[in-house]
């Protein structure tokens, strides 16, 4: 390694010439008496502190080492004995900042969750039960993925949060393979939420930001020839290396839409073909800013993981993301939040008219009840269905603009009102599989959907021309 760049060098019975990535950062880690020697705490100053800043400033951020198993992620994330990894240096730099604000209008607050995916499933690493029960990852219409049940416990200090990385790390799947002795047999995620509030006494209103901080320990891509794996132990590389497959693929796949390349296909991610890369969509060419870390095998018999693993790496540094800040209108001028996010990032309208049956379903109302609710303020409704304010006044001229269209299909001597009645009927029934991730049809049912919608008000606003009367299509 040199500066930035990392060279790789074929086994000496290979006539293969060498080749060069360059990276933002290379940390050399082998040898402590090399002056090229990276620590532990020169790591975390280099990336942990650029993380932290992003949070505080209101922007999602992620960590996640990728590389082949006994390389070193762990090592880089958690730490060992004596020498703390990312995450517990990032989580206690963060209570060091909190501490140290003086400003006794702004309050914080930090919740963390901890995770593992293992064989495609989903735990709960501090869940106080001692069975690990199997959780749902869902999508929200507006928020993205989610896992249904999850904990989200509440800290105060950085004791707490050690606390319950050590109890989670109790929990987590492990075992000895022939290339690691503690090999992780499931990929973690720790989030931590820091909510920053701060009130203005001139204006005496409170304004937000919300930081969600994803720290990903990814298990490690191996082949069963060189762990000697079988059973359970083999089970498990298979879905492990599945799932890391399908990273990849998603990885190439955005660093292809970021270069413009392969134009057919430009608009198809397949992060739903695995549940890591569905819970890091958003850190994913999403609304993050991420770091990804590739820990290598400095081992000649290792060549070709490492130079796999490389790759990845180069390909992942074109990808990109559209992080904006998670800010609710009370903190900035009004208006301003819709016209910085990027047109991929506000909902578009089948998610506001997903939203819409949703409110519909969840609190049993009916059309008319919800135009009421409108004109009266959605408060409630937000509460509900947990949509960030900044989202709020998009979808509330998108709602008026459904119940102005219900209102006038029903004003028009009652032609289209069965259509329309058999239209929420519908979306009704779609609703379960459009919040269902393991659907994968949900989409093409719901454009199939569309189309015979806009079939029926072709017809109906025809049969409403020939009575003498206008209706403008949907």
């Amino acid at each position: 390694m040199k500066d930035n760049q990392t060279i790789l060098k074929a086994p000496k019975n290979e006539k293969r010439p060498p080749k060069s990535f360059t990276f933002d950062h290379c940390f050399w880690s082998m040898d402590k008496d090399d002056p090229r020697f990276s620590g532990q705490e020169y790591v975390f100053e280099c990336l942990g502190t650029d993380v932290l800043e992003n949070a505080f400033n209101g922007y999602n951020a992620c960590i996640f080492a990728y590389g082949q198993t006994g390389s070193g992620k762990s090592f880089s994330m958690m730490g060992a004995p004596g020498q703390k990894g990312l995450i517990p240096r990032i989580c206690d730099s963060l209570f060091e900042r909190i501490n140290r604000s003086s400003d006794e209008n702004t309050t914080f607050k930090v919740e963390v969750s901890y995770m593992e995916i293992y064989n495609e499933k989903v735990r709960d690493l501090l869940s106080p039960s001692s069975e690990k029960h199997i959780l749902r990852v869902r999508e929200h219409a507006l928020l993205g993925p989610y896992v249904d049940g999850l904990s989200k416990l509440l800290v105060n200090d950085f004791e707490s949060i050690e606390n319950l990385m050590i109890e989670g790390n109790k929990s987590r799947t492990v075992a000895a393979t022939s290339m690691n002795a503690e090999s992780s047999r499931s990929h973690a995620v720790f989030n931590v939420i820091m909510t920053y509030a701060q009130y203005d006494e001139i204006t005496k209103t409170t304004g937000e930001r919300v930081s969600k901080i994803s720290l990903v320990d990814l298990a490690g891509s191996e082949r069963a020839s060189k762990t000697n794996a079988t059973g359970d132990r083999l089970k498990e590389g298979g879905n492990i290396n599945k799932s890391l497959s399908t990273l990849g693929l998603v990885i190439s796949a955005l660093a292809d839409q970021a270069a413009g390349k392969n134009v057919k296909k430009v608009n198809f991610v397949p992060y739903r073909d695995s549940v890591l890369t569905w819970l890091l969509k958003d850190n994913l060419g999403g609304n993050s800013r991420t770091v990804m870390i590739a820990t290598l095998s400095p081992s000649g018999d290792n060549y070709d993981e490492t130079m796999s693993t490389l790759r990845y790496a180069d390909r992942a540094k074109r990808i990109e993301n559209h992080a904006v800040v998670n800010e609710d209108p009370n903190a900035i001028l009004i208006g301003q939040p819709q016209k910085n996010l990027p047109k991929n990032v506000l909902p578009t309208m089948v998610d506001v008219l997903r939203t819409f049956f949703y409110y519909h379903k969840a609190l049993k109302q009916t059309v008319p009840a919800i135009a009421k609710a409108t004109s009266n303020g959605l408060a409630h409704i937000w509460k509900k269905a947990n949509i960030p304010m900044t989202y709020q006044p998009h979808i509330v001229s998108k709602v008026k603009a459904c119940v102005d269209e219900y209102n006038l299909i029903k004003k028009n001597k009652g032609i289209a009102s069965k259509s329309q009645f058999a239209r929420e009927k519908n979306f009704s029934i779609k609703l379960d599989l459009l919040f269902d991730i393991s659907h994968k049809d949900a989409n093409k049912l719901i454009k199939i959907d569309e189309d015979k919608i806009f079939l029926e008000d072709q017809k109906n606003a025809h049969m409403m021309k020939m009575a003498g009367e206008d209706v403008k299509l949907s």
